[in-house]
């Protein structure tokens, strides 16, 4: 995960100092598109990826009792990438398709907050290659930004393009968003050689 040296606080205050925005724009729309930008550029753009070991007691493992790194979000279901009973690898399904081939070792969700797992032995324990996205920031915006300092731009590009879209600046809105769009293609083509490398 990364971190820039910024807390949200910090570049909410820059904008608000350099944006010439007529109306009073509330600091929940800042918060709100910078974790627009930050869930999205960790879900699609980035494959940043932890192992998980939960050791086995029952074939239900709430979402809330995977253990993920400080500093990132609880996981949800479409965060879950693979999963191992021991070394054995369970197939992602649905409760249909747990039905249909009682035979294979199968995960799917309950949706009600649980992983529901079939499986063909008891494991000693089951590991889940998960992936990470930050922490949602919160209205006091003293979580870290999670991108490389050089794209911070990134984000201020989104927080000013959402504010003038509230103050009906739209060409300011445009020009904004226009931007963040620049800078995020920047972004995905500096992750698919980063992700390349290291494998992500």
């Amino acid at each position: 995960m990364y971190e820039c040296g910024l807390t949200a606080l910090d570049l909410i205050e820059a904008i608000e100092e350099e944006a010439d925005v007529s109306v009073s724009i509330p600091r929940s729309v800042y918060i709100r598109a910078i974790n627009t930008a930050e869930q999205f550029i960790y879900t699609e753009i980035l494959r940043e990826s932890v192992l998980a070991v939960i050791p086995y007691e029952e074939n239900v493992i709430p979402l809330s009792s995977i253990p993920v790194p400080d500093g990132c979000a609880p996981v949800h279901y479409d965060d879950i990438l693979r999963v191992f009973a021991d070394t054995h690898e369970c197939e992602k399904g649905g409760a249909s398709g747990a039905l249909d081939f009682a035979d294979k070792q199968f995960y799917y969700t309950d949706y009600n907050g649980n992983v529901v797992l079939q499986l063909q032995e008891y494991p000693a324990e089951i590991r889940m290659i998960i992936r990470i996205r930050p922490r949602l920031k919160d209205e006091s915006g003293a979580d870290m930004l999670a991108v490389p300092a050089e794209y911070v731009d990134l984000l201020a590009s989104k927080m000013r393009g959402e504010a003038y879209k509230i103050a009906n600046e739209d060409a300011l809105a445009a020009k904004w968003l226009n931007e963040y769009n620049y800078h995020l293609e920047n972004f995905k083509v500096w992750a698919d050689k980063r992700n390349r490398r290291y494998g992500g």
